[in-house]
């Protein structure tokens, strides 16, 4: 028989050669996914900043200053201590930097925010009903969003903001008929019918 050494160096580029792909599917992998992971999280939470730049300056619910929590049930800016109040009512928040996002979770942001939600939960609201709760008062921002989403007492969904307009067909802007493309027989034997599209 082969001496063993012998016998371990054809066992061992054998079970090589049967699995490679178990080889390779060991290198580089998992470090290139988890780099692009990080990638797309970096995009969806700078497109968080950048919403809340235009749509969430001030907190929802209290006068605090740029807010870095989102109120995932209404998709307004909050900031920490309405979060935390917010959680009492079981209304689900994430932090902006500190959570992971899908890019679902992050368009339904982008079209909600605080305007909106206001023009919703605050439509038939006035200073002297109740005054917006100074930031860090957790008793009257309890009561205020008590009053604001449970009770839905401003509110009227009527008052939203109008969806932004849909593009029209390109049917509607180009007259005539549609442009065709030719495919020269010259360039493809295989395609050589006219195509509308």
């Amino acid at each position: 028989g082969a001496p063993k050494a012998q016998l371990s160096s054809l066992g061992s580029a054998s079970w090589s050669a049967s699995a490679p792909h178990i080889v390779s599917a060991c290198v580089h992998p998992p470090c290139e996914a988890g780099r692009m992971g990080d990638k797309l999280q970096k995009k969806l939470v700078d497109r968080l900043r950048a919403s809340a730049k235009i749509n969430g300056k001030i907190c929802a619910d209290c006068t605090d200053k740029f807010p870095n929590q989102i109120n995932m049930e209404h998709k307004t800016f909050v900031c920490m201590s309405c979060s935390g109040i917010h959680r009492e009512f079981q209304h689900k928040c994430k932090g902006i930097s500190m959570s992971l996002w899908t890019a679902e979770e992050v368009a339904s942001i982008e079209e909600g925010g605080n305007v909106r939600a206001e023009a919703v939960f605050l439509a038939k609201w006035k200073p002297g009903d109740f005054p917006t709760p100074e930031a860090g008062d957790t008793g009257k921002i309890r009561k205020f969003i008590t009053l604001k989403y449970r009770d839905k007492k401003w509110y009227s969904r009527g008052a939203a903001p109008d969806d932004p307009p849909h593009p029209e067909p390109i049917s509607k802007i180009l007259p005539g008929e549609a442009p065709k493309i030719v495919v020269n027989r010259l360039c493809s034997p295989y395609l050589s019918h006219t195509h509308s599209l």
